[in-house]
């Protein structure tokens, strides 16, 4: 598990992820802002290649049901007048966001990134204060599981991850960091096995 360490270091973790997860957004109060989301979401899918669409986004939330724990949203279309950021946490709606068309939702990343196994419904919203995922299911429609940074959301713990490219060994931050909130994104270099880099420092130069 990655976690800030007493010294200040970032560890690296061990996951078996095949991609390397930067924490973008968290309720904790962590949020890296729209541009940086965005800039983010953009060069990992160019890291990643084609099996990463135009993105990869993955929702974390424990408190929610074991279907919707994990969910990772796969753009596969350029985005309208809303931006991925803006429709996860604010206003997950129907304009340039259909599933199986402008994207599609999966339950895992080997999933996402095989094209397998994707979500087969989801209700969109009409309510612009409403984020992911209203309404959408594996199989059919869930409700109660949606988030929003505008409040009022029935889960309101919960972290975005955006996919940064192949991992590269034992990387850091990963999506199981503890705590969320200490591991804002590009906090801390990618590093090989056993070794860990100084926070702030984004050159594997540093890793010791």
């Amino acid at each position: 598990r990655a976690r800030v360490t007493a010294t200040g270091n970032c560890s690296g973790c061990n996951s078996g992820s095949s991609l390397t997860w930067q924490l973008a957004v968290s309720s904790g109060g962590l949020d890296a802002g729209e541009a940086r989301f965005q800039a983010a979401l953009t060069a990992g899918a160019q890291a990643i290649g084609p099996a990463a669409g135009l993105g990869l986004v993955r929702r974390e939330c424990p408190a929610c049901a074991s279907s919707h724990q994990t969910v990772i949203y796969k753009r596969l279309t350029p985005t309208g007048p809303l931006s991925v950021y803006q429709l996860l946490l604010a206003s997950f709606q129907g304009a340039n966001n259909s599933l199986g068309v402008d994207f599609n939702l999966f339950s895992s990343e080997a999933d996402a990134l095989a094209d397998t196994n994707p979500w087969q419904y989801c209700g969109l919203s009409s309510n612009a204060s409403t984020g992911a995922f209203e309404e959408c299911g594996p199989t059919g429609a869930v409700t109660g599981e949606w988030i929003s940074s505008n409040g009022g959301a029935p889960r309101s713990s919960f972290s975005l991850l955006v996919a940064a490219g192949p991992d590269g060994g034992l990387a850091c931050p990963c999506p199981d960091a503890e705590p969320y909130a200490e591991l804002p994104v590009d906090l801390c270099a990618a590093c090989g096995a056993g070794q860990t880099s100084p926070i702030g420092s984004t050159s594997s130069a540093a890793c010791v």
